[in-house]
């Protein structure tokens, strides 16, 4: 009997404690904003600043298109853009209720060497509509968005999962070797 209430306690705080614990850390906070920031340097040996600028130039003006993007591209080695990702996921207050029209805008900055390169996304803004109303928040703020623990789970994972197949499409495409024989 014993051994089966420990069973159920441990259960029980897997399940309702663990998991939001585990889901609540996965979007890297930056130490200096305490916002959300996702960053890394990624090396490509052999390749000039100019090939890699480049490249980001043209995944940035042909990925990141909507009516609000912004690009500068007045310095040399450093790319400034923002993107939005559609969302159609983002659990809100109720069990069965989505929100309508969510987008994540976001900063995306690209700084450039020889050798080398540094993505930076940062600066997400959550906009979304439910019950007519149209909202905007803070990327680090979802918790307020999605009510209960699992929700807040779902809605995290989903937004992340979103923002990490856009990095992994963007460094795939950026190690990818180029074709000029079309």
């Amino acid at each position: 009997m014993k051994t089966k209430k420990t069973f159920l306690t441990i259960i029980f705080l897997a399940t309702n404690f663990l998991p939001f614990q585990l889901v609540k850390a996965q979007f890297p906070i930056d130490a200096e904003t305490g916002q959300v920031k996702f960053t890394a340097v990624i090396e490509l040996p052999g390749i000039a600043k100019d090939k890699i600028y480049n490249k980001a130039k043209l995944w940035v003006t042909s990925t990141l298109k909507s009516s609000d993007n912004i690009i500068d591209l007045s310095t040399p080695d450093l790319i400034v853009a923002t993107g939005n990702i559609l969302l159609d996921s983002i659990r809100v207050s109720c069990k069965t209720c989505f929100a309508e029209n969510a987008a994540l805008n976001f900063k995306f900055l690209v700084f450039c060497k020889d050798g080398k390169y540094k993505y930076s996304l940062e600066n997400f803004i959550l906009h979304y509509s439910y019950v007519g109303n149209t909202r905007e928040i803070g990327l680090d703020k979802i918790n307020e968005v999605a009510m209960g623990k699992t929700r807040q789970a779902e809605s995290i994972v989903y937004v992340k999962r979103k923002i990490d197949t856009l990095i992994a499409y963007f460094i795939s495409s950026m190690k990818k070797e180029e074709n000029n024989n079309w």
